[in-house]
């Protein structure tokens, strides 16, 4: 018992003796990871803020755009309109082709080419008889064999001959061609495209109708540009343009607006403008569409950076500012309006101050970052 009492007793004191040391024993302090302190000098890598742009002054430029299409000079192309009924019976051109003047295009069979034919061979035939006859009395006008009232009346049916000749070649003419083999061969009046083709073999063809083709340099086009009634008011004759199409998407045209329509389109509902341009190269070919920018410049000088520069977030713009690598903030703006190229704004920044124009996304977002944890 005395051995149980021990050996108990013992037990107790070791347990006493370490809630003793627990209590007098300072707990480790735990290891945390503290948040980094972000402040307006964090640093970027140099090769992600490479690339910056002054702000400048610059009087505004606002460009509209509108959409229009090419057309062929009607000032300066050849129509061929047929001036009598007849029957296609040659077509020699495609719809685009180059043509040479003296060129033959197509033939037409005809009545009245007929009647005109035999008009024709019967006033050359009653000229070479006339021209005998006139021969024949000149000499015996000189034998004193015919009075000189025989020779006045054999030069005259030589005359009447002649005219009978010019008048049925200049019918023939007006026709817009030349007689061979019983038909009428029409032939391209100058050099030109096809720009406009209207006809088939076999077809039938009415005089007066419309252009059977249409040749035309292309050296000149005009663009036709589409205004709607709430731009007109911003759209004004004489406002320079910029020209682009899907072809040649790297290359852009310049002309000016050189004229109105005087009424709308009934069938668009938009009022048409022309644009007259040199077209050197031929680029630009008859109703291609084009996307053409018309340039409204302001009056006062504002502010102006590279629109491709300005972040929009939450309905605001901003720019990144810049100093250098490690001194970079966002300044918003207040656009008074922003076309493809810049954005025009007063105040907020100054004139020769530096913006990131490659990777200011990334910096805004990284600095929006930095903000919200201060």
């Amino acid at each position: 018992m005395k051995l149980m009492y021990s050996t108990l007793n013992g037990l107790i004191v070791a347990l006493l003796g370490g809630l003793v040391l627990s209590c007098h024993q300072k707990p480790e302090p735990q290891t945390q990871t503290a948040a980094p302190k972000a402040d307006s000098t964090n640093c970027f890598a140099k090769e992600v803020t490479a690339q910056t742009t002054e702000v400048h002054a610059s009087t505004p430029i606002q460009k509209i755009s509108l959409t229009g299409k090419v057309n062929y000079n009607p000032d300066r192309v050849v129509k061929f309109v047929p001036l009598l009924d007849g029957v296609v019976s040659k077509v020699n051109f495609a719809l685009g082709d180059y043509v040479k003047q003296g060129q033959v295009l197509l033939e037409l069979r005809s009545s009245e080419l007929t009647n005109l034919s035999s008009e024709l061979k019967t006033a050359q035939a009653t000229l070479r008889t006339a021209e005998r006859n006139l021969s024949s009395v000149k000499d015996m006008y000189e034998d004193k064999l015919a009075t000189e009232k025989e020779l006045v009346q054999a030069e005259s049916e030589v005359d009447v001959a002649k005219q009978s000749i010019i008048k049925a070649q200049e019918t023939l003419n007006l026709y817009g061609g030349s007689l061979e083999k019983g038909v009428l061969v029409v032939r391209a009046a100058s050099n030109g495209y096809i720009v406009e083709k209207n006809i088939v073999v076999g077809q039938q063809v009415e005089a007066g109708t419309e252009a059977l083709f249409t040749i035309s340099d292309l050296k000149q086009v005009w663009v036709t540009a589409n205004i709607y009634a709430g731009q007109l008011d911003q759209v004004k004759e004489g406002m320079p343009v910029e020209i682009t199409t899907t072809a040649y998407p790297n290359t852009v045209f310049h002309g000016k607006i050189s004229r109105f329509a005087n009424v709308f389109d009934p069938n668009e509902r938009v009022l048409k403008a022309q644009i007259f341009l040199d077209n050197p190269g031929l680029l630009l070919k008859p109703e291609m569409f084009v996307i053409i920018r018309v340039q409204k410049t302001g009056k006062e000088t504002t502010l102006a950076v590279p629109t491709k520069a300005v972040v929009f977030d939450d309905d605001r713009y901003f720019v990144v500012q810049y100093e250098d690598e490690c001194h970079l903030k966002l300044v918003h703006l207040t656009p008074l309006f922003q076309n493809a190229d810049s954005t025009y704004f007063q105040g907020g920044i100054q004139v020769g101050e530096k913006i990131l124009v490659k990777n200011q996304l990334l910096v805004y977002n990284q600095l929006k970052q930095i903000k919200a944890a201060n």
